[in-house]
């Protein structure tokens, strides 16, 4: 599938406006954390920019695979304990035991933070041929989710009940190995898409830096999703008490995760705008790329 710059440009400017006014305009009237908001209005962002940049058989690739694979481990651990620990989504409608907008966030979320690793190792698509490239590519993307997850899990879970944990766990009534399982998880689609470019390295369309500077600022969205709730949305006073009957204080549970957005979301975005323009590396260049 072929998008021009003329549809592609206004296009994706548009879907950016609206995911910064979600962020600082919906949240902060109708205190709310929306971060789910974002991933659904990224959705048709992320489809037809992995089109144009990985061309038809590489988006349905990573859609497919990304989708496949989270399903199957977040099925298995709901019904096992493996890879995240024992849980259950309180959501619905479901497929098997999960809910169906979570295949779909999987695929958002994961395109934005492989676009955000992507960018901090200076495009490192464009140079699949090199085996070892894809396997860092692959290894920083599934960091760059889980940092996203170690900034929103505790609010969404322990806070909001959208997921419960069933014996409770060390960070703020979520288990560790939730954390590990998550980056088992990414990695597992990840490894996946960046053999599947090692393989077919053409695939890879480079486009002007803009386009990846986007997924930068939608990765920053979601870390002020967790800013903005504490500070203008959620009631944050009080104690939540989790599965295994541990009172959490609200307002560290609240510190720790805009910790986590701020000195671990923000930190690789800016690395991420850093490396992409090469600011103040050798080898920069000031034309516009």
């Amino acid at each position: 599938m072929k998008v021009n710059d003329k549809f592609y440009t206004p296009f994706s400017w548009i879907m950016v406006a609206l995911i910064l006014a979600i962020t600082f305009i919906v949240d902060p009237i109708l205190k709310l954390n929306t971060p789910m908001l974002v991933f659904l209005c990224a959705i048709p962002f992320v489809a037809v920019h992995a089109f144009r940049r990985y061309g038809t058989k590489g988006a349905i690739f990573f859609f497919v695979a990304t989708y496949v694979l989270s399903s199957i481990w977040e099925n298995m651990s709901i019904l096992t304990g493996f890879p995240f620990g024992n849980y259950h989504y309180t959501g619905s409608p479901k497929l098997f035991e999960v809910p169906i907008i979570i295949g779909p966030a999987y695929i958002s979320l994961g395109y934005v933070c492989m676009q955000v690793a992507n960018s901090i190792l200076q495009e490192a698509d464009t140079r699949a041929k090199k085996l070892s490239t894809m396997i860092v590519l692959s290894v920083l993307s599934a960091i760059t989710m889980t940092v996203y997850d170690l900034a929103t899990d505790l609010q969404a879970s322990t806070l909001q009940g959208s997921w419960i944990w069933e014996e409770g766990g060390a960070f703020f009534g979520v288990p560790v190995s939730n954390f590990l399982g998550w980056w088992f998880c990414t990695l597992s689609f990840y490894i996946p898409f960046g053999l599947y470019l090692h393989k077919n390295p053409t695939l890879v369309k480079k486009e002007a830096k803009t386009n990846l500077l986007q997924f930068i600022i939608v990765y920053i969205c979601l870390g002020m999703t967790v800013v903005v709730a504490n500070v203008f949305g959620l009631d944050m006073t009080g104690q939540a008490t989790d599965k295994a009957g541990t009172a959490w204080n609200l307002a560290d549970l609240g510190g720790s995760a805009m910790l986590w957005a701020v000195f671990g979301m923000f930190t690789l975005a800016f690395l991420a705008i850093v490396n992409l323009y090469r600011i103040g590396l050798p080898g920069n260049n000031s034309e516009e790329k």
